[in-house]
């Protein structure tokens, strides 16, 4: 669910392996962003300009600190944010790219786009990873699923629908050579596709999706010794079905509907809901006739391919995308523990909030998206995208709240998701661990410097048993950045501590 522009690698079909690359490509549609601008920022410009190859290996960033744990995704659309991502600290991002962006025409290919957005995510400071998407276009099979007939509110904002290319082999030529021209320069983490329950995304079935990662990893891992490769991530509203049919099917009918209220109360609320509300688990419009409907039953086959594709090791690591509430989230990532092997990687490239209506609570927000990413360290996720990082204006209604508004001016939970960067830049990896304190103290703490350091260890926490004094010792922040008092209760809104000793 992307409220972003998205950048285009379109279908294939037909193409020589050996398709040429014009040395001047045509100038495309619109504004491009030019990388190298005064300031470090990128411009906008009315004419494609082809970007000179990457002087650095953003992988060193990686190595560096923060990019290893938080990061951000933008909209090349929206300049006014671009001081914030400059100045957010190095990170991880992403850019999508779909076939007939990059071959407008059968075996013609362009770098254009691509190359801007790769360039555009070093200039402002960070490590850019890359979806692959065949898009639909000249190249792709026609859909065989129905699709929405609107786009209001739900996941398909932004984006081509993907299908299956109609030549194999002509698809898997171009991802070799978009590969290896990225690997060149520092990209080495790959998705492939993009929330395929979601039938505006990927309009073929779980199982088609299932086939082409099977065959498209290996061309990658074959391209790039390096690469890491990644499934498509199932929708974040598609965890409430999968979890309500694995209650319902074990007889827990009330658990089965506090999880689907739990999970989808808040766009119901708002008007933004792809999921109906339900007030009675039998009955035409119960949950469980809800479950029973194609959109359930398709998000529930896409679970298990995504699995599946982490068992068999076709994929490296399984993806996350996580816009509900805290406690929705903390449900979701016990699933996806428990049905994954032992030690497998998480990687949650989309996070946010996902919050429409006039109950929107802006500091609520900046609360919510540490205590979400607390979750997730603990868990043993070691990367957590933000997105969006402003909301779209022209979109139909503002589902997706993010941390700037369009103009740049930084919200609450903007400057938390800055000070929680900077507190995790440099933290060591084998220390990052829950806490869970008998004072009912709950979070995630980390050693961020050397032992002996002055107040070496932090930790995002929260009480669950009511406010409870901080330590002395303690230096607090809230979620809004806001520096609070020495000894300050802490309570159920989650803030960040730094402490000269270790936090249990």
């Amino acid at each position: 669910m992307l409220l972003v522009v998205a950048l285009a690698l379109g279908g294939c079909g037909g193409t020589d392996p050996a398709a040429r690359e014009p040395t001047a490509p045509t100038a495309l549609p619109g504004a491009t962003a030019t990388p190298g601008a005064p300031g470090g920022r990128p411009t906008t410009t009315g004419s494609a300009t082809p970007a000179p190859v990457l002087p650095v290996d953003p992988d060193a960033r990686v190595r560096a600190g923060a990019a290893g744990w938080l990061g951000l995704k933008w909209s090349r659309a929206q300049p006014g944010t671009f001081d914030y991502v400059a100045d957010f600290p190095a990170g991880l991002t992403f850019a999508e790219v779909e076939w007939c962006d990059v071959e407008p025409r059968p075996g013609v290919l362009d770098w254009t786009r691509l190359d801007a957005l790769v360039s555009d995510a070093v200039t402002l400071g960070h490590a850019p990873m890359l979806k692959l998407r065949t898009g639909q276009c000249w190249g792709t099979t026609p859909p065989r699923v129905p699709l929405p007939p609107g786009r209001v509110g739900d996941e398909a904002a932004g984006k081509q629908t993907s299908t299956p290319p109609r030549d194999l082999d002509a698809y898997l030529a171009l991802v070799r050579r978009v590969v290896q021209r990225y690997a060149a320069r520092g990209v080495h983490v790959w998705a492939i596709e993009n929330e395929t329950d979601v039938p505006g995304f990927w309009a073929a079935s779980p199982a088609a999706y299932d086939r082409l990662v099977r065959r498209v990893a290996p061309v990658v891992r074959a391209a790039d010794p390096r690469a890491r490769v990644l499934d498509s991530g199932l929708s974040s509203t598609g965890y409430g079905v999968v979890l309500a049919a694995r209650l319902l099917a074990r007889d827990r009918d009330r658990a089965a509907l506090a999880t689907y209220r739990l999970h989808y109360g808040r766009r119901i609320e708002g008007g933004a809901s792809r999921w109906p509300a339900v007030e009675r688990v039998g009955g035409r419009d119960g949950l469980a006739a809800v479950l029973r409907s194609e959109p359930a039953r398709r998000a529930r086959q896409t679970w298990r391919h995504a699995l599946a594709l982490v068992r068999d090791g076709v994929v490296d690591a399984y993806q996350l995308h996580f816009y509900e509430a805290p406690e929705a989230l903390a449900q979701a990532l016990r699933a996806v523990r428990g049905a994954l092997p032992s030690g497998a990687r998480v990687e949650a490239w989309e996070v946010g909030t996902a919050w429409p209506g006039p109950r929107w609570d802006a500091r609520r927000q900046a609360g919510d998206l540490w205590r979400s990413t607390a979750l997730l360290l603990g868990s043993g996720v070691r990367v957590v995208v933000q997105l969006p990082v402003a909301w779209t204006p022209d979109a139909d209604a503002q589902v997706f709240r993010g941390l700037t508004r369009p103009d740049g001016r930084v919200l609450p939970a903007g400057r938390g998701w800055a000070v929680l960067a900077r507190a995790l830049a440099g933290a060591r990896p084998g220390t990052v661990a829950p806490v869970r304190e008998r004072r009912g103290l709950r979070g995630v703490r980390w050693l961020a410097g050397p032992a002996g350091s002055p107040r070496p260890w932090r930790a995002v926490v929260w009480s669950e048993t009511g406010p409870s004094p901080a330590p002395r010792a303690w230096r607090l922040r809230a979620a809004t950045g806001r520096r609070l008092p020495a000894g300050s209760d802490v309570g159920a809104a989650p803030v960040l501590v730094r402490s000269p000793g270790p936090i249990r």
